[in-house]
């Protein structure tokens, strides 16, 4: 009689699993299944680590002050945002480094009149930096030095947790559907939060040049669930030639940057 109803309960217990769409790997699978289905689902191992430049454009609004100029401190206050135009992220990946460039211009009135910034800042980003994105976030786990953890389940999707070469600890949800990268998650230094995770979320894949990759970019703090980055891709470029690259500044010296928003 008990041995029956353990099996009712284990089949239960299957069934239950199965009706929230938790694939087998999530369940019972390791790590490096996981990283091995998602690289094939985003154009194969090899097709991924023969890329060594990535450039997309794009546009779209972060938050200002990453949320910190709100007009109130409630969780449901509308942030005030910031236009974002003319952008483009060109990643150096064999360098582990990228160049942002873009111009921004606040959707909110100051005292004094205040338009489009023409000028196009230039931000250089670290290899961790870079991580918000699945290309380079996959490349880093694909790397021997990398060291892989366990495999958990969140909101229905297996998560990859990952250690990068340079000790950057990582979590990748994946699509229980398609086994693409979801999100990314790291934690990061804030100046006035302190630690916050930072959420990168990836949405509308269209297959480029062999590859798999997101048009849709959304970041989001876990304080508060605050929405800091929304970015819509219109164009990417794979591989191009040392000439077609933007010049990249030096890196600097001392210090670490707190997250700020791109």
């Amino acid at each position: 009689m008990k041995s029956r109803i353990r099996l009712a309960f284990a089949a239960a217990l299957a069934a239950s699993l199965g009706c929230f769409g938790i694939p087998a790997y999530a369940q019972q699978g390791s790590a490096a299944q996981l990283l091995e289905q998602v690289a094939t689902a985003m154009g194969g191992r090899e097709r991924l680590q023969r890329i060594d430049t990535l450039v997309y454009t794009g546009f779209g609004q972060d938050a200002y002050m990453d949320g910190g100029g709100n007009i109130t401190a409630e969780v449901n206050v509308p942030p005030k945002w910031r236009a974002i135009a003319d952008a483009q992220r060109s990643f150096d990946l064999k360098a582990g480094r990228a160049l942002l460039q873009q111009r921004r211009a606040p959707m909110f009135p100051f005292a004094a009149p205040f338009g489009l910034n023409w000028n196009r800042v230039a931000t250089l980003q670290s290899r961790a930096e870079t991580l918000d994105h699945p290309l380079p976030a996959m490349r880093a786990a694909l790397d021997p030095a990398a060291r892989l953890g366990a495999v958990s389940v969140e909101a229905g999707l297996p998560v990859l947790q990952f250690t990068t070469a340079e000790g950057t600890s990582m979590l990748m949800g994946v699509d229980p559907q398609t086994h693409l990268p979801a999100w990314t998650r790291r934690v990061v230094p804030h100046a006035n939060l302190g630690d916050v995770a930072v959420t990168a979320h990836f949405t509308g894949y269209v297959p480029h040049e062999g590859v798999m990759l997101p048009y849709g970019l959304m970041n989001r703090f876990d304080w508060r669930s605050q929405v800091t980055l929304m970015f819509q891709v219109d164009s990417y470029r794979l591989n191009l030639a040392p000439g077609q690259m933007p010049a990249f500044p030096p890196a600097p010296r001392i210090g670490k940057r707190s997250h700020a928003g791109r």
